[in-house]
C-alpha cells in the first residue's frame, strides 16, 4: 500500500461534513479524491463504487431500494457513471 499524503483540503472537507449532509468532491482524473476520502472516513463511511457493475445495475433495478440501502454516511465513488443519482440525492433532503 502506498503512503498517503495529507492535501491541504482536508480541514475545510472536515468542516463541509459537518455542516452539509451532501458533499461533492470533483477534480481531474487520478488526483487522488477518492484516496483522500477513503483515508479519512474509511472507519466512518461505507465505501460504494460504481465500477462495480454490480452496483450500477442495483441502482438502475431498484433505485429506491438503493438509495434506502445507501443513504447514510456513505462515499460514491465513479459517480458520473449513475447520473440520475443526483436526482435521488436531492430528493432526500
Amino acid at each position: 500500500m502506498q503512503k498517503y499524503h495529507p492535501r491541504n483540503i482536508e480541514p475545510t472537507l472536515y468542516k463541509y461534513l459537518k455542516g452539509f449532509c451532501v458533499v461533492g468532491i470533483t477534480g481531474p482524473r487520478q488526483s487522488g479524491k477518492s484516496t483522500l476520502l477513503r483515508h479519512l472516513l474509511n472507519n466512518s463511511y461505507e465505501y460504494v463504487t460504481f465500477d462495480d457493475y454490480r452496483m450500477v445495475d442495483f441502482f438502475y433495478q431498484d433505485p429506491q431500494k438503493f438509495m434506502q440501502t445507501y443513504s447514510n454516511k456513505v462515499i460514491f465513488d465513479e459517480v458520473q457513471k449513475v447520473p440520475e443519482i443526483f436526482n435521488y440525492i436531492k430528493a432526500l433532503d
